[in-house]
């Protein structure tokens, strides 16, 4: 366990580096089409360098099991290829970034076992019902909320 905090510690420090050092064409830039999280209980947050680079190609973010995941990334309004978020099993996230719902190529999301924002989320009396209410297909707690045929 200490050798994988090591190694996290160390690839944040070098894509801070990076990102702080424009000249350092050393440090690559990812382009994701599909991110897929699992089973990192330290992860609070997903790091800004992780998806810059991806705002034009992200496809599919999918976190699943991280128990202390607390916050999606306020610029997520940026990615915008993303069709599709599946969230699984993030006990601590309690809700969506401000501008959610500017993620206009949205098709699905996805939320299961996450107590705090699966109520925010629900229909009309929700928090952040406004934020996901024009998404095509809703899935809350393994019960589809909506679902639209494209």
């Amino acid at each position: 366990m200490k050798e994988r905090e090591l190694a996290k510690n160390s690839l944040n420090r070098a894509f801070q580096e990076g990102e702080d050092n424009h000249q350092d064409l050393s440090i690559p830039r990812a382009h994701l089409r599909v991110l897929f999280i699992k089973k990192l209980p330290q992860l609070e947050e997903l790091p800004q360098w992780l998806l810059q680079g991806s705002t034009n190609t992200l496809q599919s973010l999918n976190i699943k099991d991280c128990s202390n995941f607390k916050a999606l990334p306020e610029s997520m309004q940026d990615l915008k290829s993303l069709q599709d978020i599946h969230i699984l099993d993030c006990l601590e996230l309690s809700s969506l970034p401000k501008d959610f719902n500017c993620l206009i190529d949205l098709r699905e999301i996805q939320i299961e076992n996450c107590p705090t924002l699966s109520e925010r989320c629900k229909p009309v009396a929700g928090e952040d019902w406004p934020k996901i209410a024009l998404i095509p297909k809703i899935e809350l707690d393994g019960e589809i909320i909506k679902s639209t045929k494209n």
